[in-house]
């Protein structure tokens, strides 16, 4: 985990505290061909100490995926969809253009979309974990098969990248969530793009455990 030279001045705006904090990063418009140009772990320990951030798995999306995480706790419909998320900061940067919105997820709170099981396994148990991991492909571990959530013709089954980086959240988005983090150049707009998201829907306005 290396934090790059900081270069960029950052401004932090708190729109929430509970049930999840959410901020607002204005900055400079980044080169997103270019490294992060601050030094996110200082700035996470910064925001909330006591959410552990830095101990988590980042998400970023798009800005136009806004709605839908603040309605549903992530991005993805159904909620318990595959999705790609990383503890390294840096890799889930590359993500989401600009401006960007970093959903920071409870590393334990995430399953991993795959299971490894021996070709040997008692029918019944392999039924029974192909109801939640439906797609059996061979692996290159002789005497295995792989089971995954993904679809067979998926390019990322069974090999590395999934490994690595493919989740889903089998409980409760929101418990899953720990924080919303979004970068942006406009904050203003940002802010008056979401606020009314916020406060339109009971969930973040409910005051209960943050992180």
């Amino acid at each position: 985990m290396t934090d790059q030279s900081p270069s960029t001045e950052l401004s932090p705006i708190q729109l929430r505290t509970q049930p999840k904090p959410v901020w607002v990063i204005s900055m400079a418009r980044p080169d997103l061909h270019q490294k992060i140009p601050f030094e996110w772990v200082k700035l996470f320990l910064t925001l909330d100490p006591a959410c552990d951030l830095i101990n988590s798995h980042f998400r970023c999306v798009d800005v136009s995926r806004l709605q839908h995480v603040v309605l549903n706790g992530v991005d993805v419909w159904p909620v318990n969809r595959e999705i790609y998320a990383t503890h390294f900061f840096e890799k889930a940067w590359e993500y989401g253009g600009w401006p960007k919105v970093t959903l920071v997820f409870d590393s334990d709170q995430l399953e991993r979309s795959f299971k490894e099981v021996p070709v040997n396994i008692d029918a019944e148990v392999l039924a029974e974990i192909k109801k939640t991991y439906p797609t059996m492909v061979r692996t290159e571990v002789e005497g295995s098969f792989w089971l995954s959530r993904l679809a067979e013709d998926d390019p990322h089954i069974a090999k590395p990248y999934e490994r690595e980086y493919c989740r889903w959240i089998s409980g409760d988005p929101f418990a899953a969530l720990k924080a919303l983090v979004i970068f942006t150049d406009d904050s203003a707009l940002c802010v008056d793009l979401l606020l009314p998201l916020l406060n339109a829907n009971p969930h973040w306005n409910v005051p209960v455990s943050g992180c």
